[in-house]
């Protein structure tokens, strides 16, 4: 239950933020930042991914280490969106996303199933490139 109110939040909250951020509108984007409706498909696909991955954990009893990587992972990118666009802690976001992949690769390894793990796998490719998006905006602003 608190996983569908966590994504539920966070995916209200970017929206809210990215579709009123004049800041972000004007900044130094590198080439490869996608239109802004990208954003929306690429993250309601991958939280219905997350959403399949914790549902698959909890249900037939994988709990273990790995969930507690994964609860971490996902607190701090719910986190991420209010760091990077509304304070504008451009290496403080960076460092988040860093933690994030980290902490979804460990949720991986720690899987007692490890095939959930390619469920994860489009989420941490989102990531990096999120992550060269953040540090292209840090080294040209």
């Amino acid at each position: 239950m608190y996983i569908y109110i966590l994504l539920l939040f966070n995916f209200i909250l970017y929206l809210i933020i990215i579709m009123d951020n004049l800041w972000y509108k004007n900044i130094k984007k590198s080439r490869l930042t996608p239109p802004d409706y990208v954003f929306g498909i690429v993250w309601t696909f991958l939280y219905i991914l997350l959403f399949v991955y914790y549902y698959l954990n909890i249900t037939y009893g994988f709990f273990s280490q790995s969930m507690l990587f994964f609860y971490l992972q996902m607190m701090i990118n719910v986190c991420w969106t209010y760091v990077f666009f509304q304070r504008k802690m451009l290496k403080t976001a960076f460092s988040m996303i860093v933690v994030i992949i980290i902490a979804s690769l460990l949720s991986i390894y720690y899987l007692k199933n490890k095939q959930l793990g390619i469920l994860l796998i489009p989420y941490i490719l989102w990531l990096c490139l999120a992550g060269y998006l953040n540090l292209y905006i840090i080294l040209n602003t």
